[in-house]
């Protein structure tokens, strides 16, 4: 349950942000931040040792440069709808689909089997080797001759 720690985090950061829409304090407001900044910092640790022991080295760094691409290129996607919504509808609409969209979040990774995961290794504790893994999950391509 502890991957699910940070989407949580930030889902009570958000709560915490629409709070200020009908009771303004700074108070909320730093706390808001507070949260925002704890909550993708735990995701950020769960979420990378979780792929780094599951995933075989050999696929480490394409996986994880697949998981940053995705990351970084969502953030300008998002920016640019909260600030269509924004200023269509008020900052007060993008501060409440903000909140929404950190539910989703969140739903979707507690709904996942990840939160129920024994372990990050697995049930026996111990992280899959390249050779395993490639012979459970990715047969090698066949050596090609080279051609005189």
């Amino acid at each position: 349950m502890s991957i699910a720690m940070g989407p949580l985090v930030s889902v009570a950061a958000a709560a915490v942000m629409v709070a200020t829409l009908w009771l303004p304090s700074p108070l909320l407001v730093g706390a808001s931040f507070f949260l925002f900044g704890a909550g993708p910092i735990l995701w950020t640790i769960s979420q990378t040792t979780l792929r780094q022991t599951v995933t075989p080295d050999a696929l480490l760094g394409r996986v994880s440069a697949l998981f940053m691409t995705a990351s970084a290129g969502a953030r300008p996607i998002g920016a640019a709808i909260g600030g269509a919504v924004g200023a269509a509808s008020g900052p007060e609409a993008a501060i409440l689909l903000a909140a929404l969209g950190f539910v989703v979040q969140a739903l979707l990774i507690l709904w996942s089997p990840v939160p129920r995961l024994g372990s990050p290794a697995g049930a026996g504790g111990e992280r899959l080797t390249d050779a395993s893994a490639e012979r459970a999950t990715f047969p090698r391509p066949a050596r090609r001759r080279p051609t005189l």
